[in-house]
């Protein structure tokens, strides 16, 4: 194995938007970062999101949240902030917008209210016509919910924005660098190790998504984490049809400013699989022509599939690793990872210069009893 000459303030296994939002903020502070991961920057599950940013409880009310809630309104501002920021470093809009969206009534919209009212966060009631009003092309629809407040961005352009003003801030990116392992003296880790070199670093933090679970195993950690497949179709129409994100349960439709709809998801326990198929995209589309007809008229222009890393209570394991002084996890964000990403980098920049952090993210971490 050849000797390494690098060596860096922090090393992040997983080149993720978890990853790379951690590596910028790191890197606003000074520190000297490294992102490795074994694919191409940014291009799995953070790829594949949608990129809907749900609103978070204001900061007043966090003492009677629970800590991802609080980790969600942590993020709710910055995704703004970071917008123009990355817009004015790097020339790439990543499509921030605050649309508002839609949530029409199920059986678990009387959980969202209260959620809502518990963290002081505006929402309308909408009977059928004040619906209608808003959304006219929406079809076949009693009663729903104005959330004014819900954002999207563009996720593989925020990724390329990330990548981007990482490189523009010093932060060393490894690509295709297949992390193997890590040297070990005593309870601390030293580097990492490659198939031919070695990447030294003072402190370490997987980010790694759903391929967490095997990497950890180096580090003596087992977790419960499991890919959960979603797959969303594109459409593309002659003209603009719907204004703002409609959710209706796990399923959505997200009109993007060019007039193109994603149309989301599925939630499949198919392990690493990463295909597309024929029966998903049936489906989706059949939800799509059923809520707003007018998408008959679309074309799909593409349909993909991405992996999102799971957990059994479907929270993201942060903080650090048991065992070892210098090691981190942030990872497991099953379904919120562009939502979360921003207040995400926050709190561990914090912990990773032994700060105090704006979140306690104790109940998080991989030693609750569901990560046993």
């Amino acid at each position: 194995m050849c000797p390494s000459s690098e060596s860096f303030d922090v090393l992040l296994v997983g080149g993720g938007v978890i990853g790379l939002s951690i590596a910028w903020e790191l890197a606003q502070h000074g520190a000297r970062i490294c992102v490795a991961d074994c694919r191409e920057m940014g291009r799995e599950a953070s790829w594949a999101a949608a990129g809907m940013l749900p609103p978070g409880p204001r900061q007043e009310n966090w003492p009677r949240c629970q800590a991802f809630d609080q980790l969600a309104g942590l993020s709710e501002p910055l995704h703004q902030a970071w917008h123009e920021k990355l817009l004015n470093t790097t020339g790439i809009d990543n499509g921030f917008r605050l649309t508002g969206a839609i949530y029409l009534e199920d059986e678990k919209i009387s959980e969202k209210l209260q959620a809502w009212d518990h963290w002081g966060t505006p929402y309308h009631r909408l009977d059928a016509i004040a619906l209608a009003d808003l959304e006219p092309n929406l079809a076949q629809v009693q009663n729903g919910v104005l959330l004014p407040s819900e954002a999207q961005l563009n996720s593989p352009r925020h990724l390329e924005a990330l990548e981007s003003v990482c490189l523009k801030s010093n932060v060393v990116l490894k690509p295709h660098c297949q992390i193997t392992g890590f040297e070990k003296t005593g309870s601390r880790l030293t580097a990492a190790l490659t198939s031919d070199s070695r990447i030294n670093a003072d402190q370490f933090c997987l980010t790694t998504g759903c391929w967490t679970q095997q990497l950890g195993l180096s580090l003596e950690l087992t977790l419960p984490m499991r890919p959960v497949r979603g797959q969303i179709v594109q459409l593309d129409g002659p003209r603009i049809v719907l204004q703002r994100i409609v959710n209706c349960g796990p399923r959505y439709l997200l009109p993007r400013p060019d007039g193109t709809v994603l149309v989301g998801s599925t939630q499949e326990e198919v392990g690493f699989d990463q295909g597309t198929t024929r029966e998903a995209r049936e489906q989706l589309l059949e939800f799509a022509y059923g809520l707003c007809p007018q998408l008959c008229e679309f074309k799909v222009v593409q349909h993909w599939a991405g992996l999102r890393p799971g957990t059994p209570d479907e929270l993201p394991y942060l903080g650090k690793l048991p065992t070892w002084e210098n090691a981190w996890i942030a990872s497991g964000h099953f379904r919120s990872g562009i939502q979360l990403s921003t207040g995400t980098a926050v709190v561990m920049r914090s912990l990773l210069m032994k700060q105090q952090a704006p979140v306690d993210i104790a109940t998080l971490s991989v030693t609750r009893s569901n990560a046993a």
